[in-house]
């Protein structure tokens, strides 16, 4: 594979800021030489750039929504969490009841 194949298979994670270091490094050398592919990492950043910008944000009440309702499950979570706690203290207290009243008999 030529160099400028092996660059040109890392260009999107490279725009990205998805590569390691020592690829990151390499990609940089070689995009300082290579006017062909710094053309094509040009065009990946335009890309990339383009599809933010027309990107549109959420709305407030639907962002607002979504996180109450992630709440309202957590609560409902912690509640499941202290019956069960609840339940499971009951438990061993019966069991150390019945082995109370056994030793009794």
């Amino acid at each position: 594979m030529t160099e400028c194949n092996e660059i040109s298979e890392m260009l999107v994670d490279y725009v990205n800021r998805r590569l390691q270091k020592v690829e990151n490094i390499q990609v940089i050398n070689h995009l300082a030489q290579c006017k062909c592919c710094r053309s094509d990492a040009a065009a990946y950043i335009s890309l990339k750039n383009h599809a933010l910008e027309s990107m549109t944000s959420i709305p407030k009440d639907i962002m607002d929504s979504a996180f109450n309702k992630i709440h309202s499950q957590e609560s409902a979570l912690d509640s499941c969490k202290l019956a069960y706690e609840t339940v499971k203290y009951s438990m061993l207290i019966l069991k150390q009841t019945i082995t109370l009243v056994r030793q009794a008999i």
